[in-house]
Order: structure tokens, then C-alpha cells, then sequence
């Protein structure tokens, strides 16, 4: 029987290729910013001129077909020009006769395969690039047809290695066998690219994904420990059926980029990912600039004609893509053009842009003379070279247009705007009209209550709540809530300055304020500047400039109307994003109600030339039950169809779902934090990377900060409040493990980043030694403080007015169930701060001058300062009436809070008050109060027509300066009285001869033997032992104090109940402290190692079968956690302390400054790298 032949491509098959080349022609003609900057760059033809040197970026790019010819074809022609680098296809195409080898080949290309033997078909083959210009080596660490290793060695002797591999999905032949031998694989290359189809769901990758798979986890630690990070687009569906399982992971030092490429479809049901590897594996050559006053201007245009004449004519009515495709195809005949009618400059050594002929000719007079005099003068040359170009360059400057990213949407042109960077005197200008004009609009309510956006204590994060809690509360009415996002097109650049003008007059807006916003608005200009050419001037007739502190707010007052449309309080705005509610019994009736407002919406914006994006217009229904509606109702007018999408809504950067548990909130960002929090760790080892308080610095604000954000709007808490039916309060949980064990993690992995220690360390330790809480911990004291936040709003903000109506309902027993009701009614009585109290105009006492004012310390001790107190005491007039004043807090466990003040007048004591202010004050409150009863008091003696002045004498630092200003703090209504005090002390009775003097504060070192300041304390500590007063208001400093104890507590008896023995041998206690993260990265690695115990010591090898590592040190003795206090050879017992054994160990390893000690000590006599050396094997 005759041996059948391979098949060859058929005319059909030819005519396919043909057709998918034309169909890559089309979609590579879209504009997409970043892949044809890359791809015009690696494939033009002077770039492919340069020597390989000059190359850095390396291609990889993993395509995905099922074993047909047809498929494998398409993934070359579509690759056409082929990538610079690699191409790992899983299960590429196979002749049925595998005897014979047979596969796709490709010119270009040399292929590698993981099998000698093809007895069973080869699942993957790579594909690598012949003439990439450095050495190609093929490893075999596993035997494996699902797996390929393959070296790239650089001239410079660096290995890289990209890992192809097809995971079988667990119902198939060897299911799930590459993933078992990969965590069989000993030694893992440090420098490496992992990719291809893996068939597993995990959250870190596809967050959306209801359960993971089998092995997925167990993956996802191994891809850890080995500092594999991921660098696919989370959440992105690379099969055709939605899900996320091609992935491409990164180790080393490199950075990469990687994204779908819907240009090289290969009719595969897996999507192709494309990935760019900085990889200089070459030294780098500058490509050479093309010099403009070279250009040969004839050439120039015989060849732009001819490039001219090959791009087709654009439609009578072009689409955006026919208009994207002409744009790049002129784009190209320029560059080409430009490329071959100019020069480019020779290599040579760099000269400065102010280099001139003086300097030329100051530079060859002093190589002749070479005298102090010619050196003297070529200075002075260059100073005046540098001074004229850099004049001019300023003088020649007033807007600098940076084109910036604002999105990570790529493909759309929109993402890239220019950013007016002004003055720096025009922007202060700006920001100081801003301001009052946000003062304004709040005190007048120009602007409705629910648009926020730059106006001062409302964040985007007040609105998700407030919409929250009202989804909540109408869901707690067995009501339906369908909520409707749309987003204004263009923003600032939609403003029409006369309609802006017109609408400041409707407002009642001062003409002087109209007329500059008009001027600020109208006679704008921009110019293009690209490859040190700067195009002509162009004028702008619409938008406020992108980056101008007022632009913000003059956008929120032009859409203002949009917010008083039909119901107000179903509205909301931030900048522009905007947000419509509709309750009631049924979604179709919501539907409806949100179809008018949006009718009215959009025929408003018609008016005022204001469109809306369709794109970023979602809809999506809340409503209780367990089954997902299969009928859906949707909105349609005009142009505008909206309907409910599968999966969250995203607004204002909170994921809502159908039910409100904001579980794929948690996830998706729970995956970017995991991603960060990975990256930072693989910069740091046990003894070498970023400093421990750095990291935790780094970790706190760019990681935590991010899985943390909007927790305000969706963290429950762990259990809520109920009563049965017997009316008995009883818990109920909120479902929520699954959010801490994704929060959790994220948290552990940046204690492990900002920590040397072994990964074996007992998750405690590690909270306790990075000084990080637990996520339950900490998101209870975020929610709590923003909780206290509403008591420092104005009466205007939306979570104001919701948590009064809160308090009002509390007392009629009908407080709405809902997260953020629960977190109002848990606060005490508290008072509450007006920020819009005094305008921003008005004139303010700078600190330095309250400091002068009060005397403060300015760097005196507290010694010399009441040395100075007492000469200047002595010499005020005896008939000027003084007060001491003191505030003191009982160290008991009630921590109650008490004032005093003295009076005395001619030397004599004429009033003494002790008062208390119960547990809900602090001592700063306490002070001022202490302050202003003292000056009340004194304004009611008949003596005070004798007086000129009113000294009012306190040792509180803080309170002194605050004293005679107006304050937005704790306690605005006592420093609003000494304000009025002021005013009446100017207009008391007095004596003919007495002037009207003014009330003055002078600050007195504390507890130094000045006797009216003693006597004050006396009377402040004798009020904390006073009864309570009836029904104390808490100041908003006690309630903030309140919340962060109860998560000290939290803390400390967390730490507590799972502190390792160890630990509590050394009798370590909860503390706060973060002085030990200054410490070195390796000497903290040995003092954390002593403490936890898990370091180079014998006990642990022997416990993890380390056989070959050194359990004994060079003095004979085993190595133990104690063993450096004993060893003979360091001597530390006698360097360090000469305590006994059982004061000294527990002192050097918990005090601070015998930690500072132990730390000085090791780090002097090398004792873990010398006299103990530590062992580097596996960890």
C-alpha cells in the first residue's frame, strides 16, 4: 500500500490566503497607537538597515489552532511580516502518519519540537525567528510532548528562556500532565517568559469566573514562589466562548507587554496574544536623526507624488475607519519621503543646544594662551551662551502641548489629549479663583446637591455611597431599582464659551468674574509640535484647556441644569459621569421613567451642543430574588439603544452587581493589587533590595490603597444586627470570608515583599513585624472614620443629608437597614464642624505668625523657653488680668477629661473653676474650653474696668495657636466664642483712663515649676475626677481617637490569641512601632530570623530535610536562634549586655534600643556571614 503524500494547498486554499491577507491589510489599517508605533518602527526599512545592535525589542507571539492545515496556514499569513522573535503555536497541525515529521514550515522560521520521537503527536512547536542575531539553544529539563524549553544566549552571555506549553484540559489524553511537571521542575530559569494554553479559571486571571479549577491554585502559589508575574490583560477572553485561558507570565528583570491581536486572527476558536520583551540583548546604537537642512526639497516631492499615487481616493461619506486608514497611509508617504530626501547627522560627541561661535572661538583663544585670564573668559562665555538661549527659549514659550494618555484604550484616538501646561503664575491665579468660586457655588447651592467633582470634601467615592445606600434602602421596601450611567462626549472640549458666558449671567454671577471667564474661555490657540517641528498656529473656537485648576468647575456649572432636571435627588454627577435611579414595583416601569429623563436628558444637551457617549452609556437592575431575569428590559431613543450587559456595571470605579455584594468588586480588584503586590516582592530578597520602611511606604500607598478603594461604599461588615422574632437582637453574617481571603492575600503577599524572611514564616509574624492589619481589621476603621467624616461635612453634602434623616428615623424606630445607616446610628452624639463657616477670601494668619504671636517655642528648648516666660511675666502690669488654664485626661481605664483655670489680678487669686467634660473629649478640646470659660469668667468681674489687657496663659502648643483664628476642627464652637470674646472684651466698662486692650494668648512650657501654670494643673486634674455632665456631645478629635483604639485593640488581641509561642517567650506585646523596618534589609533578616525562629538553624533544615545545608557554626556548637548570643567566637553575651541570659535575650530582641544594639553589633563583627555563615541553599 502506497505511503499517501502530505496534501498540498489547493486553489481554495490559496484563495483563503489570499482573502485573509487582503482582510489583515484592512484591519491593520486601523489606527492603534502603540502596536503601529512598534510595528512601523521593527519593520520599516531603515530601521531592518541597522546592524542587529540596534535592535532591543523581541516579538513572542502565541497563536492557538486545532490540529487543521487550514488554521496553521492562516497563523503564518497572518503573521506576515513575520515577528521579530518568536511564535509558540499549542496544538499546531500534525500529518495523520506521524513517521514522516510533517508540519507547517515557514522560510523565515526554525522550528523546534519537544519530542525526537513523534510516536505521539507533538501538542506544541516553536517557531523562532532565523535571522534574530543571537545563539538558539534547545534544554530538555522535562521529556514531554506538551512542553518546550528553548535558550535565546546573548552576545554578552544572557540566557533567556521562553517555556511553550499546552495543558490538556482534565477530561483529555495526559489532562492537566504539563501543570504536574512543571511543579516537578527543580530548577526553574531565573529568566524566563512562560505562555500558552494553560485550560485552568482562577480569579487572578478571570476574575468573572464562578469557581476555580482543580490545579489552578495550587498553580497560582507555585508561579509564586518561582516570581512568575503576570503580564496578560486580566479578565480578557481569549476562547471563543468568554474564557481566560491563554495566559503569558514574566521573571527577571524585564518588562513586557502583552495584549490581544486582532489583527493576526488566525479563524482559531483562541484568540492570538502578541507580546514585546524589552530585551537588550545587544549593545544599543542611537539610530541617527535626520537633519531637516539636509532635506532635498525636489526629491522630496518626486517621491511624495509617487507614494501619493498608491493611496486610494476617500469616499464621498467616509467612515471613521476610512478616515484612519488615509491618515496612516499619508502618514507613511511623508515618512518615506522624508526618509529619502534627507541625510542623517553623523555620530559624534553630543553638543549642547547653547553652544555657539563665542564659544567656539573662547575655547581655541584659551587651548593657545591657556592662562587664568582665558579661562576666566571662556566662563564667563558659556554663562552668557547658556543665559541668551535658555531667555529665549522661555520668553518664546507660553503653552506646552503634552499629548498624554488619559485611558488605556488604545485603539481610539480620543485617548490621546493635549494637556495645557500654563504658567506657573497663571495657574495660581487660577486655583485662587477656583476656590472661591467652589465657596460660592456650595454656600449659594448654584450647583444641586448630588454633582460632585472639584468642590472641596466631596470625592466620587461619597456618590457611590449615597447611591448605594439608597439602592439599599428601596430593595429593603421590596421595591425594583434599575440604575442608568451616561457620560458627556469630550468634556471640557464641548464647552461653547458663549453659552458658558450666558450661563454664569443666568446664575448671578458678578460681571468682573463673567467678563474674565470670557476672556479665559475665547482667543485660544494650539500648536503641533513633533520631531523638534513645530506646525502652524491654529485657533481654538470651543473647550477650556485640559489641565487648568478652573476648568473643573467651570464645567460642573455649564452642565448644572442637567441636575435639576425632573427628580434632583435621583441624580447624580461627578465631573462627567453622570447617574439616573428609578424605583418602583416593577423594572419595565423604571425602564420607562429613565427613558423620559434620558429624552430630556438628550434633548437639553442638543440645545447646548453637548453630546453623550453611547459607548459608556450601561444600565443594570437591582432587584432581590436568586434567578437572573431571562427578559430584561432595556431603553431605547433615538439613536441610543441600552441594554443590561452580563456581568457588573462600572461606575466611577466600583463594579455594581444585581445583588450588591460587590463580589466581582473584590475580585477584579483584589487581581490588579495581587499583581502589584507580586511585582514589588520579586525587587527584594532576604538581604538585598528597597529598604523594609520603604517597601511597606511603597506597598501602603500603591497597593493597599487600591484593593482598599471605595471599601467605604461596600464593606458590611463581617456580621450585622437583627432582631428575631421574640424582638431579640441576634447576629447575622454578611457573607463575606470570601472577600477577606481575597484581601487577605493581597495583604500577605506585601508583608512578605516588605519583610526578609522565609516564606515559611507564620502568617502573625508577618502582620506583627510589617505593622499591617488584617483586612477585616483595617476595613472596619476605613469605614468608622469615614463614618466620622459626615460630622465635618456641610449641610449641603449628600451623605449629610442622609445621615441626618439616619438620626432622625433612629428616634421614630425606622432607621433603613442598609450599610451606611449601620455605620451612623454606631456613633455617639457628636458635634458638628461647618467647613463653608468663613469664606476663603477672607485674610488668615499664617502659622510662623501665630508662633510669633504666642512666643512658641522656634527652637528654644523647654528650659530656656520658661526662663524667657519668666522675665517676660515679671514685667506685665499688675493691673492686667491673667488666667492660667490646664486640661488633663485621666490615665484611668474611664479616660475621663477635665479643665481648670485661675484668675488672679494685682497678684492676687480672684477665681479658681475645675470642670469636667466626661470620656468623649481630649485634652486639646479640654484646653480651649478650659481657655474660654476663663476669659467669660473674667469678663463678668467688676475689676475688668481696672484692666487693659486679658492674658490667657496655656502649655497646650496646638490650642495656643488656634486661639484667635477661625478653626474647621475639633471643637469650631469654643473657638468661634473666644472670637465673639475678643469682640466683647474691645467694648466692656472701663475707666476713662483705661485703653480698651485686647484679649492676649502666650504659650507656657508645661511642668516646669511656673506656679499659675501649676495651680492650673491641679485644677484640670481635680475636674477629671468630677461627675460626668448630662448628656456629652464627643468632639470630632475623641470620636477619631475612639474608632482608631477600638482597632489598636482589635489588633492587639488578635495578636494575642495567635502569637506563636515563641513570641510570647520573649513576652512581645502588639505595638505600633515601625522603627525596626530602618534597620538593613539582611541585618533585619537575622533579628526577624531569631524571633520567629525560621532562619539558617539546624532545628528548621532538619524539619524541612534540607540535607545539604550547614546546621553547625565554625565554633563547633549547632546553629539555634540563640546560638549568637553564646558562641564563643562572637562574644556577644559580653560585647552587647551584662545582664544575665534571661534579661538580656528578651531586651536585645523586643526593646527598641536593644534592638538598635544587637543590630550595631552584628553588622560590626559580620557574625552570620564570618563566624556563622548562612546557609543559601532552598528556603
Amino acid at each position: 500500500m502506497a505511503t499517501p503524500s502530505p496534501p498540498n494547498l489547493s486553489k481554495t486554499l490559496s484563495d483563503k490566503a489570499s482573502n485573509l491577507l487582503n482582510k489583515v491589510n484592512d484591519a491593520q489599517s486601523i489606527f492603534n497607537p502603540v502596536t503601529q508605533l512598534l510595528d512601523t518602527y521593527l519593520g520599516s526599512e531603515e530601521v531592518r538597515a541597522l546592524p542587529p545592535s540596534s535592535r532591543k525589542l523581541l516579538t513572542s507571539l502565541c497563536l492557538e489552532f486545532k490540529a487543521t492545515i487550514e488554521q496553521h496556514f492562516d497563523a503564518f499569513v497572518t503573521g506576515h511580516p513575520p515577528p521579530r522573535g518568536a511564535t509558540t503555536p499549542p496544538e499546531p497541525y500534525i500529518y495523520k502518519d506521524t513517521s514522516r515529521k510533517i508540519t507547517k514550515t515557514h522560510p523565515f522560521y526554525e522550528i523546534f519540537t519537544p519530542l525526537d520521537d513523534w510516536k505521539e503527536n507533538p501538542r506544541v512547536l516553536t517557531y523562532i525567528r532565523k535571522e534574530i542575531g543571537i545563539q538558539i539553544n534547545q534544554i530538555r529539563p522535562i521529556i514531554s510532548r506538551d512542553l518546550i524549553f528553548i535558550q535565546l544566549i546573548s552576545t554578552n552571555n544572557t540566557i533567556f528562556t521562553i517555556i511553550n506549553i499546552y495543558n490538556a484540559p482534565t477530561q483529555c489524553t495526559d489532562g492537566n500532565q504539563a501543570i504536574k511537571a512543571l511543579f516537578e521542575l527543580q530548577n526553574f530559569p531565573n529568566n524566563a517568559i512562560l505562555l500558552g494554553d494553560f485550560n485552568l479559571h482562577h480569579p487572578n486571571w478571570n476574575p468573572l469566573h464562578p469557581s476555580p479549577s482543580t490545579l489552578a491554585e495550587p498553580f497560582v502559589e507555585w508561579s509564586n514562589s518561582r516570581n512568575l508575574h503576570l503580564i496578560s490583560p486580566i479578565g480578557t477572553p481569549t476562547h471563543s466562548k468568554g474564557n481566560v485561558l491563554d495566559l503569558t507570565f514574566l521573571s527577571g528583570p524585564y518588562t513586557a507587554y502583552t495584549a490581544l491581536a486582532e489583527q493576526l486572527e488566525c479563524t482559531s476558536d483562541h484568540s492570538t496574544l502578541k507580546t514585546y520583551l524589552h530585551w537588550n540583548y545587544r549593545s544599543q546604537k542611537p539610530a541617527k536623526k535626520l537633519k531637516l537642512n539636509t532635506l532635498n526639497e525636489t526629491l522630496f516631492k518626486d517621491l511624495l507624488e509617487t507614494n501619493l499615487t498608491n493611496i486610494a481616493a476617500i469616499p464621498r461619506t467616509p467612515s471613521l475607519r476610512d478616515l484612519d486608514q488615509a491618515a496612516s497611509s499619508l502618514t507613511q508617504a511623508l515618512t518615506k519621503a522624508y526618509t529619502g530626501s534627507a541625510r542623517r547627522s553623523i555620530n559624534g560627541p553630543l553638543q549642547q543646544p547653547w553652544w555657539n561661535k563665542d564659544c567656539i572661538k573662547a575655547v581655541y583663544k584659551h587651548r593657545i594662551t591657556n592662562t587664568p585670564t582665558s579661562k576666566r573668559s571662556l566662563r564667563k562665555t558659556v554663562r552668557k551662551a547658556k543665559h541668551t538661549f535658555y531667555i529665549t527659549k522661555v520668553d518664546k514659550v507660553e503653552d506646552i502641548n503634552d499629548p498624554r494618555l488619559t485611558t488605556s484604550h488604545y485603539t481610539n484616538p480620543r485617548s490621546y489629549r493635549p494637556i495645557a501646561l500654563l504658567s506657573v503664575l497663571g495657574k495660581g491665579l487660577e486655583r485662587l479663583i477656583a476656590k472661591k468660586v467652589s465657596w460660592l457655588a456650595l454656600n449659594y447651592q448654584v450647583l444641586a446637591n448630588q454633582q460632585l467633582g472639584a468642590l472641596p470634601l466631596r470625592s466620587s467615592v461619597d456618590l457611590t455611597t449615597c447611591v448605594t445606600h439608597d439602592i439599599e434602602a428601596s430593595l429593603k421596601q421590596g421595591l425594583k431599582t434599575t440604575l442608568l450611567t451616561m457620560d458627556v462626549k469630550g468634556a471640557f472640549d464641548a464647552v461653547l464659551p458663549g453659552r458658558l458666558v450666558n450661563r454664569l449671567r443666568e446664575q448671578g454671577w458678578p460681571n468682573n468674574l463673567v467678563r474674565w471667564v470670557q476672556s479665559f474661555a475665547t482667543n485660544r490657540s494650539i500648536k503641533i509640535r513633533l520631531d523638534g517641528e513645530t506646525g502652524p498656529e491654529t485657533k481654538l473656537e470651543c473647550g477650556l484647556p485640559q489641565g487648568s485648576p478652573i476648568s473643573p468647575i467651570l464645567f460642573m456649572l455649564y452642565i448644572a441644569p442637567l441636575f435639576w432636571m425632573g427628580k434632583p435627588q435621583s441624580r447624580f454627577g461627578y465631573a462627567d459621569d453622570i447617574a439616573i435611579l428609578a424605583t418602583s414595583n416593577s423594572l419595565q416601569t423604571n425602564c420607562d421613567s429613565l427613558k423620559m429623563d434620558m429624552q430630556e436628558t438628550l434633548e437639553w444637551g442638543k440645545t447646548e451642543g453637548i453630546t453623550f457617549d453611547p459607548k459608556k452609556s450601561e444600565l443594570i437592575h437591582f432587584y432581590k430574588g436568586h434567578r437572573t431575569l431571562t427578559d430584561t428590559p432595556a431603553i431605547h431613543t433615538g439613536s441610543m439603544n441600552i441594554e443590561v450587559k452580563p456581568g457588573p456595571l462600572k461606575w466611577l470605579g466600583v463594579h455594581f452587581d444585581r445583588k450588591l455584594c460587590f463580589k466581582p468588586h473584590v475580585q477584579i480588584l483584589a487581581a490588579k493589587a495581587l499583581k502589584g503586590a507580586n511585582a514589588l516582592r520579586s525587587l527584594s530578597n532576604t538581604h538585598r533590595g528597597i529598604p523594609p520602611y520603604l517597601t511597606r511606604k511603597v506597598a501602603e500607598a500603591c497597593i493597599l490603597k487600591k484593593c482598599y478603594f471605595a471599601s467605604e461604599t461596600w464593606w458590611p461588615g463581617r456580621t450585622r444586627t437583627k432582631k428575631n422574632a421574640l424582638n431579640n437582637p441576634i447576629s447575622i453574617s454578611n457573607v463575606v470570608d470570601s472577600h477577606l481571603s481575597l484581601l487577605n492575600k493581597v495583604v500577605i503577599t506585601c508583608t512578605r515583599a516588605i519583610l526578609p524572611v522565609y516564606k515559611t514564616t507564620n502568617t502573625a509574624v508577618l502582620y506583627e513585624e510589617a505593622k499591617l492589619r488584617p483586612s477585616e481589621i483595617e476595613l472596619n476603621l476605613i469605614s468608622q472614620l469615614y463614618a466620622a467624616r459626615t460630622t465635618r461635612l456641610d449641610l449641603y453634602h449628600p451623605l449629610r443629608i442622609r445621615a441626618e434623616n439616619i438620626t432622625k428615623a433612629r428616634e421614630y424606630n425606622r432607621t433603613p437597614d442598609t450599610r451606611f445607616a449601620r455605620l451612623i446610628t454606631a456613633l455617639p452624639e457628636t458635634e458638628h464642624i461647618n467647613p463653608l463657616a468663613f469664606p476663603p477670601w477672607e485674610i488668615r494668619e499664617s502659622r510662623a505668625e501665630a508662633e510669633a504671636r504666642i512666643n512658641g517655642p522656634m527652637g528654644r528648648t523647654k528650659a530656656q523657653a520658661a526662663e524667657d516666660f519668666k522675665a517676660f511675666h515679671a514685667k506685665i502690669p499688675r493691673s492686667d488680668i491673667q488666667i492660667f488654664s490646664d486640661g488633663s485626661k485621666s490615665e484611668s481605664k474611664d479616660g475621663a477629661t477635665g479643665g481648670g483655670f485661675v484668675i488672679s489680678q494685682f497678684d492676687i487669686q480672684i477665681a479658681h473653676h475645675s470642670f469636667s467634660l466626661g470620656t468623649n473629649a481630649e485634652v486639646f478640646d479640654a484646653e480651649a474650653t478650659a481657655a474660654v470659660a476663663g476669659a467669660a469668667k473674667a469678663l463678668t468681674l467688676a475689676s475688668t474696668k481696672l484692666a487693659t489687657d486679658l492674658w490667657i496663659f496655656l502649655d497646650n502648643h496646638e490650642a495656643a495657636l488656634r486661639l484667635g483664628s477661625h478653626f474647621n476642627g475639633s471643637s469650631q464652637r469654643v473657638f468661634e466664642d473666644f472670637l465673639k470674646l475678643t469682640q466683647a472684651w474691645a467694648v466692656r466698662p472701663r475707666l476713662p483712663h483705661t485703653s480698651p486692650g485686647k484679649i492676649r494668648v502666650r504659650w507656657v512650657p508645661g511642668h516646669l515649676d511656673i506656679p499659675g501654670n501649676e495651680i492650673a494643673d491641679k485644677a484640670a486634674k481635680e475636674g477629671t475626677k468630677l461627675p460626668f455632665p448630662l448628656n456629652p456631645i464627643c468632639t470630632l478629635a475623641s470620636l477619631k481617637r475612639m474608632i482608631r483604639t477600638r482597632a489598636n485593640k482589635a489588633d492587639e488581641q488578635l495578636w494575642n490569641t495567635v502569637s506563636p509561642q515563641y513570641y510570647k517567650d520573649l513576652q512581645f506585646n502588639h505595638t505600633s512601632n515601625t522603627d525596626t523596618l530602618s534597620l538593613k534589609r539582611a541585618t533585619l533578616h537575622h533579628i526577624l530570623a531569631i524571633r520567629s525562629q525560621h532562619g539558617d538553624f539546624a532545628a528548621y533544615h532538619e524539619r524541612f530535610n534540607h540535607t545539604t545545608a550547614h546546621v553547625h557554626c565554625s565554633c563547633g556548637k549547632r546553629k539555634t536562634p540563640l546560638h549568637f548570643f553564646f558562641c564563643k567566637k562572637g562574644k556577644a553575651f559580653k560585647a552587647l549586655t551584662k545582664s544575665p541570659p534571661s534579661e538580656a535575650i528578651p531586651w536585645l530582641l523586643r526593646n527598641p534600643t536593644g534592638i538598635a544594639k544587637l543590630a550595631e553589633w552584628l553588622e560590626y563583627t559580620k557574625f552570620y556571614t564570618k563566624i556563622c555563615p548562612w546557609h543559601t541553599g532552598a528556603r
